[in-house]
Order: structure tokens, then C-alpha cells, then sequence
């Protein structure tokens, strides 16, 4: 006999991390279609801890081959920019 609320389904969860991330929300604006904003948060946090998006970059990195594209993630720049007291 389960306890508790049944596990929201895993793909829902990534594709509102990554609507999340890509559409630059706050966890709490996510779209009620990929479950609560606390889930998606907390997932996105554990699979952090965890390195489950280094080994994807890394993955996805190839040796001896030049990257198609670099990218400058504005959420990092404001984290940096607020953490140095500015």
C-alpha cells in the first residue's frame, strides 16, 4: 500500500525544468501542466546536487571539435553581479 501523493511523471518534471530555465520564470509561474512549482524546484535542485547536468554536458561535449555556438547565461550574470554587493 503507497503512502503520501504518487510520483509526478519524470518527463513532465524535465520539460517544465527546461520551460522554466528557457522562459527565464520564477519556479512559481511554471505552467500547472508540468505539476506543482515546488516539485519541478526540487528536482531541478536534487538532480543538481547529484552532477545529473554535468554528466549531460559533458555528454554532450565532443574532444577536438570547436563548439557550434557559446552562450552567456543572464541569470548567472545576476547572480554574480548581486553576490559582489553591487
Amino acid at each position: 500500500m503507497a503512502h503520501g501523493v504518487s510520483r509526478v511523471d519524470d518527463c513532465k518534471v524535465a520539460s517544465g525544468i527546461i520551460h522554466v530555465i528557457r522562459n527565464e520564470l520564477r519556479w512559481r509561474d511554471a505552467p500547472p501542466i508540468y505539476g506543482r512549482h515546488k516539485t519541478l524546484y526540487h528536482r531541478f535542485i536534487r538532480c543538481l546536487k547529484v552532477g545529473v547536468s554535468d554528466r549531460i554536458f559533458a555528454a554532450l561535449v565532443v574532444e577536438d571539435s570547436p563548439p557550434d555556438r557559446l552562450m552567456t547565461d543572464a541569470i548567472h550574470l545576476k547572480v554574480q553581479r548581486t553576490a559582489c554587493g553591487f
